[in-house]
Order: C-alpha cells, then sequence, then structure tokens
C-alpha cells in the first residue's frame, strides 16, 4: 500500500508549496506524471474490474471479426481488437494506451492553471486511484471530459464537439455531456439560462422514468448499487461553498452559467442516487471538472494565508477519505496488495 500513500504525499507537498508553473517545477512534474502513467497502466491484477475486462478481451481473443469492434464501446472495443490481433494474452496494451490518454489529458487540462500539481491533488483520491485503475473505460472518457469543458469554456464549438464525440465512443454515459454543449448558441440572460437548467433537469428525470428496468445501471436490486456513492458525493460539498460564497462573483457570466448547470445536475444526481446509485455514481464522474476547476481556480486567487488552509483542510479530508476507504471500503481489497507488469516480469 506504500506507493498509494507515496504518490499522494507528493502530490500533496507540491500542492502546500504552492509554487507557480517554473522550469524546475515543471519537470519534476511531468517526472512524477511519467511515474504515474507506469503506475496507472502496467497495474496487474488491480481494479475493480479487473477480471470483467480481461473477460470481455477473451472474447475478442476467440473472435477476429472487426465488427466485434461494436461488442462494447466502440473505442474501447477497437482497442481490444488491436490488442488480440497483436498477439497479447492479456489486457497490458490496452491498459497502457488507456492510461496514456488519461495522463496526456491531464497535462493538457492542467495547462490551463498557473500551478499543476492541485489539479493531481483534488484528481488522486477519487478520479486516478478509483475511477483510472478500476473504471478503463470510463476513466478515458472521464478525462476527455476535462478537456472537453476546458474547451467549452474557450467558446471552442468544433474542439468541444470532437472531445465529446470522443468520451462517448469509450463510454456511453459521457453522453450526459451534451447536455453541456447547447450553452454555447444560447443567450446568456439568466432566464433562459435557468429555464434551460430546468430542461435539462426535466428531461433526464424522464428519461430515467422510462428507461427503468430496460439498463443494468436502472435496476433497484442491491446487485448494482454504489455502496460508496454519498461518502464520494461528499466531495462536490466544499466546492459548491467554494463556488457559491467565493469564486461565483469572481469569474465571468459564461463560466458562470455552466458552473450553475454543474450545481443543478449535482442536487439532480445527489436525489437520483437514493434510488438509482450506481446510474448517479457513473454520471457523477463527469462533474469532476467542477471539482477541479473551482478548487484549483479559487486557490490561485486567494492570499496565500487562506491558499494555505484550504489546502490543509482538503489534504485532512481527502487523507481521511483514503485512509477509511483503503481499510473499509466495499472493494479496496481488488487494489491490494498493489501489483505491477513491469515490475514483475520486465525488471
Amino acid at each position: 500500500m506504500f506507493i498509494y500513500w507515496f504518490f499522494w504525499f507528493i502530490f500533496s507537498f507540491f500542492s502546500f508549496l504552492n509554487k507557480s508553473y517554473s522550469v524546475e517545477i515543471k519537470y519534476i512534474y511531468y517526472i512524477f506524471v511519467f511515474f504515474l502513467f507506469l503506475f496507472v497502466g502496467f497495474r496487474f491484477e488491480v481494479g475493480a474490474d479487473w477480471y470483467n475486462y480481461l473477460e470481455i478481451y477473451n472474447i475478442y481473443l476467440n473472435e477476429k471479426s472487426f465488427y466485434s469492434v461494436f461488442m462494447t464501446d466502440p473505442a474501447y472495443g477497437f482497442l481490444n481488437y488491436l490488442s488480440s490481433a497483436f498477439g497479447f494474452e492479456s489486457i497490458i496494451f490496452i491498459n497502457a494506451v488507456c492510461a496514456l490518454i488519461f495522463i496526456l489529458c491531464l497535462c493538457i487540462f492542467s495547462r490551463n492553471f498557473k500551478n499543476p500539481w492541485p489539479v493531481l491533488f483534488v484528481l488522486y483520491p477519487v478520479f486516478i486511484l478509483v475511477v483510472s485503475m478500476g473504471y478503463t473505460r470510463q476513466s478515458v472518457a472521464a478525462s476527455l471530459s476535462l478537456l472537453f469543458f476546458s474547451r467549452l469554456f474557450s467558446s471552442e464549438k468544433k474542439f468541444s464537439a470532437l472531445y465529446l464525440i470522443l468520451a462517448f465512443l469509450f463510454h456511453k454515459t459521457a453522453i450526459i455531456l451534451i447536455l453541456f454543449y447547447p450553452i454555447l448558441f444560447l443567450n446568456k440572460s439568466k432566464l433562459i439560462n435557468f429555464f434551460y437548467c430546468l430542461f435539462v433537469i426535466l428531461s433526464l428525470s424522464m428519461i430515467v422514468y422510462f428507461s427503468v428496468g430496460s439498463n443494468q445501471y436502472l435496476l433497484i436490486d442491491g446487485d448494482m448499487q454504489s455502496s460508496g456513492f454519498f461518502l464520494r458525493a461528499i466531495f462536490y460539498l466544499f466546492p459548491f461553498l467554494l463556488y457559491v460564497f467565493y469564486l461565483r462573483s469572481k469569474i465571468n457570466n459564461s463560466h458562470r452559467t455552466y458552473c450553475d448547470l454543474f450545481i443543478f445536475l449535482l442536487f439532480f444526481l445527489i436525489l437520483l442516487g437514493f434510488f438509482f446509485s450506481t446510474l448517479s455514481d457513473r454520471f457523477m464522474v463527469y462533474l469532476v471538472f467542477f471539482n477541479v476547476f473551482i478548487i484549483v481556480r479559487s486557490l490561485e486567487l486567494m492570499k496565500k494565508d487562506f491558499n494555505f488552509i484550504v489546502t490543509l483542510v482538503l489534504f485532512v479530508f481527502y487523507t481521511s477519505y483514503m485512509y477509511l476507504w483503503f481499510n473499509f471500503g466495499t472493494w479496496s481489497d481488488a487494489w491490494i496488495p498493489y501489483s505491477n507488469y513491469l515490475l514483475d516480469n520486465v525488471l
């Protein structure tokens, strides 16, 4: 378990250091990002869905037709097809490629901020540790969503649409991102934005209502319930408070519109979680941009003393969460002990 805590304390240390993006910090950052890629991409028998993905891949080993790509999400299916064509006997190649995409997205996304370390600091406890190492397909889709929202915030229609499509090709739940895209074309008046948020919530409610029983995420039996959903939902409480009482008045109207929709969706998903926790859990992964943007941008604008206090509060909360998850989490045994293909088979 040492390796998990090692990365955490490195990311925390440089976040407390609160240095701008200097040349030295840049090199150290990329060195650790490279090791993070090896850590995530070459894990072996680590993650709650490891054997589910392995079962999918075994089908591709026996099915050589290119049309097998469409047996699962197309982009992930294509990677399975390539891996089987190259003769890999396990999912190491697939995991490595997915981790590479995931890490590259984080690196590109981090360039939006003066200091990249708080980005890793905020993302590590759940997004990196749990999602990227447990839910491979969705981790790629969610990392692409970070770039999607970055382009949306820059009002870039073509690039944001491209990232949306790529995310959807890796995991169907990324369809929720399309709810944000029309805002690019809307009149930015408060009244229209409010009614659009209501329209989104009502549309989602109707879709869920008419889909009950026809989708694995919409089953009410205990097999498809996420026991840690509400604990992970707490991660959005602090950013919500930061946004309402601090950052909302400091960002432009366009960014405020997107963040308000995030708030609407957050409350909707929490309510939905009482009935369909797995669906809410999967959708809430795409709201991680809100967490990072609100926290990191707030830290950039705060004075040094307040920056330290906020970072300390987050450090205590995240560390406590990780300790509880490692020791009492339902699926945490799938992460312990950590094993790496390179260390076990190459070095």
